[in-house]
């Protein structure tokens, strides 16, 4: 919205792939689920702005490290709720 409305000349977007969005503690979007999008986006230059987009990855994972424990913490209580 900010390059629509001329107040941004761009801006970067950092987004997991899917396979690193397996590993992370709260729910966001990945580089898949924004791809539809990418078209509207295309059209920022037009307006004069820019909008970077990448995709990040781990390098490996190991059975031996302990993964950080999901919280009970804003939404997740919510959910944990509906499922209980």
């Amino acid at each position: 919205m900010g390059i629509i409305e001329g107040h941004l000349a761009g801006g970067v977007l950092i987004l997991p792939d899917r396979e690193l969005y397996h590993f992370l503690t709260q729910r966001i979007g990945n580089y898949k689920e924004l791809a539809p999008y990418f078209p509207v986006y295309r059209r920022l230059k037009d307006m004069g702005g820019f909008l970077a987009v990448y995709a990040v990855s781990h390098d490996a994972t190991s059975d031996k490290t302990p993964l950080i424990p999901k919280g009970l913490d804003g939404n997740s209580l919510k959910r944990r709720s509906l499922t209980e």
